[in-house]
Parts: structure tokens; sequence; C-alpha cells
């Protein structure tokens, strides 16, 4: 899948439009710090993410398989921690439901990438992994 370009007029226009119909009263992204800020309904609700200094491997990051609220409270969250595959790391809530998001594989869970109740989209890094010795 490309990267979308947010210095596309069309894809902002429709970006926009979406938002608007969502109910989504303003929008701030920062794509060097990788932040995205969202106001709805005169409330700041405030998503962000922390990514360190260089990119992370696509071998080393567990990544969000869909956009939602980023939901530690239902899932032990203590790391680093050790998972099998198909272990439920977190989950993403849609509305009233809980999509959860697994781990791909045996691995070393080392670091959570986003805040709590962080509003992720599809292919945001969530998680840093470490191989299963």
């Amino acid at each position: 899948m490309s990267k979308l370009d947010f210095t596309d007029p069309a894809l902002l226009d429709a970006l926009a439009a979406a938002l608007t119909a969502a109910g989504v009263d303003g929008i701030e992204i920062e794509q060097s710090s990788r932040r995205l800020r969202l106001v709805v309904e005169g409330k700041s609700t405030r998503a962000t993410m922390r990514l360190e200094a260089g990119p992370a491997s696509a071998a080393n990051i567990i990544t969000a398989l869909m956009a939602g609220i980023f939901d530690l409270e239902t899932i032990p969250s203590e790391l680093p921690r050790t998972v099998r595959a198909g272990d439920i790391l977190a989950c993403l809530r849609v509305g009233p439901v809980l999509v959860p998001v697994r781990a791909s594989r045996a691995c070393m869970v080392t670091r959570c990438l986003v805040d709590r109740q962080a509003l992720v989209g599809f292919g945001d890094p969530l998680f840093d992994i470490e191989a299963h010795p």
C-alpha cells in the first residue's frame, strides 16, 4: 500500500468531507512528528503517536489493521512481555465494538507507541517488538 499524500488537494477535500460528516469540527496533522489532533463538538480529542528517531523496520512493529480508538483498558499492558502468535495485545474501539490487535508471531513486545485512548488509523505503528528467542 502506498502512503497517502497529504499535500494532494483532492485527498484533503475527501478527508475533510468524511470528517465533517462524522462530526469532526477540526483537524491538525503534523507528519514529521506523526501527530494528529481532532476536535469534535468543541471538545479537544488528542491522539499522539510517539515515534523516535529513525523509522522502525516493518518486521519490528505491529500496526493497526483499521482505524479506531486504541484501547488498552481491557488487556493487561505490562511491558516488556513475551507473547505467542495470536495473543491479543490491545483492542481498537470502533463505536461499541472492540476489534482485537493480535501478535502476528511469537515475540517480545517491548514498547507501546501510542497513548491510551488515541485515535489511530490503518497502518499506524502500535507496538515495537523483538523476535522471540
